[in-house]
């Protein structure tokens, strides 16, 4: 979901009331202060049968995300000032938007209702 309008008049207010009513973990990521690394994680290489392949972290607030769906909690992933973001920030986000991952990391789902992303 997107939501449009003018600067101040609630959108981010709308998305943090919807997740509070509805008990939901939201994580709000500020896009316009984001790097990629932020996004995607930091890549670390790992032995894998013998050979050195290049995996990446998991980003700290897909963790909050992952902690909070282990008990249950349905997740708001909320990618406030999209329109703000640096392009290479914009380009990582795409990947969570149109497939829910990030790499080799998904967003969680719990009980079959994947993350609601909004920006």
């Amino acid at each position: 979901m997107i939501i449009e309008g003018v600067h101040g008049i609630g959108k981010s207010g709308i998305v943090k009331q919807f997740a509070e009513e509805e008990n939901y973990h939201i994580e709000e990521l500020f896009l316009s202060h984001q790097e990629v690394g932020d996004i995607i994680g930091i890549p670390n290489t790992v032995e894998l049968n013998g050979v050195t392949v290049t995996t990446w972290s998991v980003p700290i607030w897909l963790q909050r995300m992952k902690t909070a769906a282990s008990t249950g909690k349905k997740c708001v992933l909320f990618l406030d000032e999209l329109n703000r973001a640096p392009i290479d920030v914009r380009q990582s986000a795409l990947q969570l938007v149109l497939e829910r991952k990030i790499h080799e990391h998904e967003l969680p789902s719990v009980d079959g209702e994947r993350t609601f992303v909004v920006a």
